[in-house]
């Protein structure tokens, strides 16, 4: 993270909270005993790369047993040019993932246990923009000039 070319303690804890994962001191301590093989107080390239590989080799295994395929989801949400949405707010909406942005583009990354979680995900990212923003449209007296009249059929 810092271009130095090595994982220092500190960099591994913003990687796990950047991706979601909430680890305590004592695991990243772990983490770092366990696969800083030179003991040097960091992880070099070769470190680093046995490290992804027996965790890729631990994901495929608890897949395997429990049938789910845990994932990564990136969502990116853009209001499109000349709607007006005043009322929309993305970057709110995906700050419950750890994403943001601006009001009317942002994006935010999902962990998924399970891939299929990802319907329900979008679906309720969905159906929040949708009662948001309905419940904020203006009225027809909000942008109408009085007086406004309507004829019955």
């Amino acid at each position: 993270i810092d271009g130095s070319g090595y994982l220092e303690r500190n960099e591994i804890a913003a990687a796990f909270a950047a991706s979601g994962v909430i680890a305590t001191e004592d695991a990243v301590d772990a983490l770092m005993e366990s696969r800083d093989l030179n003991g040097d107080g960091r992880l070099d390239f070769e470190e680093y790369v046995a490290f992804a590989t027996d965790a890729e080799k631990w994901q495929k295994e608890q897949n395997k047993k429990s049938g789910q395929k845990a994932c990564t989801m990136i969502i990116i949400g853009r209001v499109k040019a000349g709607i007006n949405m005043k009322d929309v707010n993305l970057n709110r909406l995906f700050q419950k993932f750890g994403g943001g942005g601006h009001a009317k583009a942002a994006s935010a990354t999902a962990r998924l246990s399970d891939e299929n979680e990802a319907s329900t995900l979008l679906q309720g990212l969905v159906d929040e923009l949708i009662d948001t923003s309905l419940l904020k449209q203006p009225t027809v007296g909000d942008f109408m000039t009085a007086p406004v009249l309507s004829a019955k059929p």
